[in-house]
């Protein structure tokens, strides 16, 4: 297998990092052959890590170098769109770190360029795609078997940095060097997967606050309110002031819900909607019916009088036992429970006679006087009521 030649423009965090994942073995198919840096002992440490690697101290030069197939852009934030710009003009693969850039105007022409050059492939580093638990999430809300998004909940606040890290450079949370803060620099991964899974709201509505909680220019908390075509809502919240922060996305469909959280994905299913799947199987069951009647050709009409008779039927039949209740219950009252009381109650002897009540509304008024034997007979009378019935 052939591999890819890959030059690495910046080597700071990001680009030692991917340094030392081809040393690791993790790239197999690629052999990185340069590197470029505007501070040589940069250059240095990547020539320890790599003797046979080429070094140049721009980018620029590395492109025009012929010793790459590709290059990984890690340089500052608003390096990243002129950069690829140059590249793919060049006929070089590239690929970028996040963010895409940090003005939307930039970030355009980038994307307009890389369209007018597809010879070559550019790829921005939202390396959390890859990441099982959003893939599944995607598919399951791409393939629409829970109904539409209703609403959506992602709080990430598990981004913590102490007031040392951002002293650590002079370019860190400043609008010069990053060109933004936690919505720029820690989450542009969970802002492509918002979007990558749910699509793109039409409004959106965001608070952030610069320097709440940290001796910064830039936002570190911020709360958005997003509302999508269909009317459904999102919220996105996030800031690296919490000690004990959360990574929670959720996303309400009408008939399911997911939450990743914890590197887990979980799915909970609405009963009312499987209740709903049901009632629409009992109406396709009836639509079935009369296309199969309909389809009958002679036997239309017969079909039609025959599936009204048996409405008719099921009606009548319904308001017998509806009846049949009803009168069953009038007997118990009227019968059965004063008679129970005069069997069960030892106090009465069967020539002494007790005062009972009906207990109905219109009939409280009446009275009747009965004793054990005629107690027993009503109990009979209603015995051989059921049985008629």
């Amino acid at each position: 297998m052939e591999k890819v030649r890959l030059g690495i423009i910046g080597v700071g965090n990001m680009g030692s990092s991917h340094i030392k994942n081809a040393l690791e073995g993790k790239m197999p198919e690629i052999e990185i052959t340069a590197v470029a840096d505007i501070k040589p002992d940069r250059l240095e440490w990547a020539k320890e890590q790599l003797p046979e690697v080429k070094t140049f101290d721009t980018a620029s030069a590395l492109m025009d170098s012929g010793e790459v197939d590709a290059v990984l852009i890690a340089t500052p934030h608003y390096d990243h769109p002129p950069l690829v710009i140059e590249a793919l003009e060049k006929g070089l693969h590239a690929m970028s770190e996040k963010p895409a850039g940090v003005y939307v105007k930039q970030v355009k022409e980038m994307n307009k360029v890389a369209d007018e050059h597809p010879e070559v492939i550019f790829g921005m580093m939202f390396n959390q795609r890859t990441n099982h638990v959003y893939r599944k999430m995607r598919e399951l809300v791409q393939s629409g078997q829970y109904g539409e998004i209703r609403r959506v909940n992602w709080i990430i606040t598990d981004w913590y940095r102490t007031q040392a890290y951002y002293n650590s450079g002079g370019w860190r949370a400043t609008w010069a060097g990053e060109g933004g803060g936690v919505m720029l620099n820690q989450c542009p991964h969970q802002l492509d997967l918002w979007q990558w899974i749910c699509g793109m709201p039409e409004k959106i509505t965001a608070v952030c606050h610069e320097g709440k909680w940290h001796d910064i220019e830039v936002e570190d908390d911020v709360s958005t309110y997003v509302e999508y075509a269909n009317g459904a809502t999102g919220t996105f919240i996030t800031t690296t002031g919490d000690a004990c922060g959360s990574n929670r996305f959720e996303i309400q469909m009408a008939g399911a819900k997911l939450i990743a959280e914890n590197d887990e994905l979980y799915k909970r299913i609405s009963t009312v909607t499987q209740l709903d799947d049901i009632e629409k199987a009992m109406k396709n069951a009836w639509k079935n019916a009369f296309s199969s009647i309909a389809s009958s050709g002679m036997t239309t009409v017969i079909g039609l009088i025959m599936l009204v008779f048996m409405s008719f039927k099921i009606g009548i039949d319904l308001g017998i036992v509806l009846a049949k209740g009803v009168l069953l219950s009038i007997i118990c009252v009227l019968t059965v429970l004063p008679a129970l009381i005069l069997i069960f109650d030892e106090k009465i002897e069967d020539t002494e006679k007790k005062e009972l009540h009906i207990p109905l509304g219109l009939l409280s008024r009446f009275q009747y006087k009965a004793s054990k034997p005629i107690a027993i007979f009503f109990v009979i009378l209603f015995e051989v009521g059921i049985v008629g019935l």
